[in-house]
């Protein structure tokens, strides 16, 4: 062994082996490493050659595994080991991507592989509404829709507090972008309350229709 790795796996509690591994990294063979032990371990099991692949090999395999648990095995079926095989036995008391997975983490890939990170974002707007436009504005507006070609309509209790609502329109936008992110909210409709039908009858009267009598 290395005097060198020895001195720093005392000191610092790093194994050698890592070290190799984060050697090969920096000098660009890992690749090379990593063919060479599948290679092995695909020989091993085929019994062309009768000793199992070093432990370093298998420990560059597994450190390269492990590094793309949180990509490549979020949500995937629970691991089941294969019989009688060294190289396939479980996680043991490590986490591992054979272990259950945590239903957010499965929740949060559904809605990646879907394409509806968008349309989860923007509802998440609702939620957060008070914290964007403030308690005293959010009593009196509220986020009604989103399209798919990115307007966000507001509805408001009266027609003052649309106005009101336009002059923090600047405001409001760049909040909103930094929730669910820039370009995501493409425009945004401000709508006073809805206002009833002043008609009544088949023969009425075109006049000066409602006024604001909603605040």
């Amino acid at each position: 062994m290395d005097k060198g790795a020895s001195f720093v796996d005392k000191q610092n509690g790093v194994k050698p082996e890592n070290l190799r591994i984060s050697f090969a990294k920096k000098q660009g063979r890992i690749r090379s490493l990593t063919a060479f032990g599948r290679y092995q371990e695909a020989a091993f099991r085929r019994r062309e050659i009768r000793q199992p692949p070093s432990s370093y090999a298998r420990n560059v395999m597994k450190k390269m595994a492990e590094e793309k648990v949180a990509k490549d095995h979020v949500g995937d079926p629970i691991y089941i080991p294969g019989a009688g095989l060294a190289s396939d036995v479980g996680s043991g008391a490590k986490p591992s991507w054979r272990d259950p997975q945590p239903m957010a983490l499965l929740m949060k890939r559904l809605v990646r592989d879907k394409g509806w990170n968008e349309k989860v974002e923007v509802a998440s707007l609702s939620v957060r509404w008070s914290e964007i436009v403030g308690p005293n504005i959010a009593k009196n507006t509220r986020v009604e829709s989103f399209t798919d070609d990115g307007v966000l309509t507001i509805r408001t209790s009266s027609t003052s507090w649309a106005v009101q609502l336009r002059v923090y329109m600047a405001t409001i936008q760049k909040n909103i972008a930094e929730i669910v992110g820039e370009g995501v909210v493409k425009s945004i409709d401000i709508k006073g309350p809805t206002q009833r039908s002043w008609k009544h009858g088949k023969y009425s009267v075109p006049g000066r229709g409602p006024r604001d009598t909603y605040g």
